[in-house]
């Protein structure tokens, strides 16, 4: 047989033979993000959703989980939704369970947080996922393309102690920025909801912090008399324990009288005066508009006289 013809028995026998396909390229991982808004979430909070990407529609039997980094304790998630697509579904609810959890920048633990946990994760044509993700932190990863915070711990308020009129302020302070409340002493809340549903003149609407553990003023407006504790709420909605001191309120002005007098009064004369309340009592030139002790002070030294009163329902001399 010559060579040309060997040549041609060897194409055709080439040419019958199968050719194997293309090995299918595996789904990968792209992304893993949250639909949740950037902020700072705690116990109680909506359930945060974390959506991890392929490169691929993918078909998901059984409950893959994923697990995150939260602390001392971390939470392990299950798959809840996604088969057909190429984004699963994960629910992380915030739980105190064992250790309360905490993240400053919410995350999965590692590239193998991933896992089947029984189940399976391909592609249409029955190719099993790769499931290895990014580097936490890294490009890709949930805490590089979200900016969630867990924070389940509240904070600590502190009061002076001491006595205000309704014009007044209280000072206090919080170990977290957030919001002050002054809240009155017969009432026990245990969230904002619970404060902000309380009497207007039993509660305030919220100061806001602007440094921790500085003084902040807390104004008493529009409060009824009696003894209040201050509250702090952070940014995530956690709230403290009532402070240890009370702050007492004072709305209610002193009731004041004088002896009357029927004869002229030199300027060494001396008038009698009694109040409820220990301060001070004036008496003021009756062409003075009084709005407040201000009024009166700012008035000139020819337009009043004051005298301290160190007893209350004790004749005063003015």
């Amino acid at each position: 047989m010559g060579r040309k013809s060997s040549l041609l028995i060897a194409g055709l026998l080439l040419a019958l033979l199968p050719v194997a396909p293309a090995l299918a390229a595996a789904p990968t991982v792209t992304g893993v993000s949250s639909p949740t808004t950037t902020g700072s979430y705690k116990v109680g909070s909506p359930v945060i959703e974390i959506r991890v990407q392929f490169s691929e529609i993918v078909n998901v039997t059984g409950t893959p989980t994923l697990e995150l980094e939260t602390g001392v304790t971390d939470r392990t998630v299950i798959y809840s939704s996604g088969s057909g697509t190429n984004t699963l579904k994960f629910n992380y609810t915030i739980s105190t369970t064992t250790n309360p959890d905490t993240s400053a920048d919410l995350d999965y633990k590692a590239t193998t947080s991933l896992a089947l946990n029984g189940g399976t994760i391909k592609n249409a044509t029955a190719e099993d996922a790769t499931l290895t993700l990014p580097a936490p932190g890294a490009a890709g990863s949930l805490g590089a393309n979200n900016a969630i915070i867990v924070d389940t711990t509240p904070p600590t308020a502190s009061v002076v102690l001491e006595t205000i009129g309704s014009a007044g302020n209280a000072t206090a302070r919080s170990t977290e920025l957030g919001n002050l409340y002054l809240v009155r002493g017969t009432n026990s809340p245990t969230s904002v909801n619970n404060i902000l549903s309380l009497p207007a003149n039993e509660r305030t609407t919220g100061t806001a912090i602007a440094t921790i553990n500085t003084d902040t003023n807390v104004p008493a407006a529009m409060l009824t008399s009696g003894p209040y504790k201050i509250y702090a709420a952070d940014v995530a909605g956690n709230l403290s324990a009532a402070s240890a001191l009370n702050v007492i309120i004072d709305a209610a002005g002193p009731n004041v009288a004088m002896v009357l007098v029927s004869t002229a009064l030199s300027n060494s004369s001396r008038i009698a005066v009694q109040s409820n309340e220990t301060g001070k009592a004036y008496l003021v030139r009756d062409t003075v508009v009084v709005l407040n002790v201000a009024s009166i002070t700012g008035s000139g030294d020819a337009n009043f006289n004051e005298v301290t009163i160190s007893a209350a329902d004790t004749v005063t001399s003015l």
